[in-house]
């Protein structure tokens, strides 16, 4: 299954959550702009939910393109796309993608995610790409 997601992709990571004490306890909770970022993945997501999730080992395939930053040359920008080294990391932006998936269910659980392989970059054509295979 693959699929592609034309918008500019969120920057908010999974690291987006805040620490309060309750009862001197720790508490992690998602912040608000983590919270609207995890809703906007959801809606850009259902409208490609399959009928029945992949079942089994899965491998996944995402490739995240931002716009061109305004910093970026006319040179820069008569290639397709180049590596976007900067924030979100990488690995945090794709756990909330993946748990959504989990719970929109593409797929039945994150463990069965078995090989993972990400891409960021900036070019002209912002948006997600995402294929799952089974392994």
């Amino acid at each position: 299954m693959t699929f592609r997601i034309n918008c500019v992709p969120p920057k908010t990571t999974a690291q987006g959550k805040r620490l309060v004490n309750i009862g001197g306890k720790p508490r992690f909770f998602k912040s608000k702009t983590a919270k609207e970022t995890e809703r906007t993945l959801e809606a850009l997501l259902v409208e490609h939910q399959p009928a029945e999730p992949v079942l089994g080992p899965v491998s996944l395939i995402v490739a995240v393109q931002w716009p061109w930053l305004t910093t970026d040359s006319k040179r820069v920008r008569e290639s397709s796309q180049v590596p976007h080294d900067r924030k979100p990391d990488l690995d945090n932006w794709v756990k909330d993608l993946v748990d959504i998936l989990v719970r929109l269910r593409f797929i039945e659980d994150d463990a069965k995610v078995v090989a993972l392989q990400v891409s960021k970059s900036r070019g002209n054509r912002p948006g997600i790409l995402v294929t799952i295979l089974p392994w």
